[in-house]
């Protein structure tokens, strides 16, 4: 009796080890993140852009930006500037994202063959 209580120690004892590795990477990561954050900011302070005080709402503005900037030529040095910095702050919130649904195969697919709306454009 005493050897499957100590097993049954041993397997708890793993899987507490185990959690505590999981919540220690996330703690790192997001202690990480958050002054790469910082440190991108500063940078862009430094090259000499307006970077907000506050987080921006979570809206499809960084997105907007984006694709205004891959697809026209922005002419104002003060609105490329706001563009700029709200779609290079929203990379790097967004930085190694992926769709947690797809499967390994999928994502090997998409990224060797080019997308309809890619072979649209070109």
């Amino acid at each position: 009796m005493t050897v499957g209580l100590t097993q049954l120690r041993i397997n708890h004892l793993k899987a507490v080890k185990e959690t505590r590795g999981v919540a220690l990477r996330t703690m790192r990561m997001r202690r990480r993140k958050k002054s790469r954050l910082k440190e991108l900011d500063k940078t862009l302070r430094a090259l000499g852009y307006v970077v907000p005080a506050c987080e921006e709402p979570q809206t499809y503005e960084a997105w907007k930006s984006r694709a205004l900037l891959a697809t026209t030529k922005v002419e104002g040095a003060q609105e490329l500037g706001e563009h700029l910095v709200r779609a290079v702050r929203h990379m790097a919130r967004h930085r190694g994202w992926r769709n947690p649904w797809w499967t390994l195969n999928q994502l090997e697919i998409a990224s060797t063959a080019p997308s309809d709306t890619f072979c649209e454009d070109s």
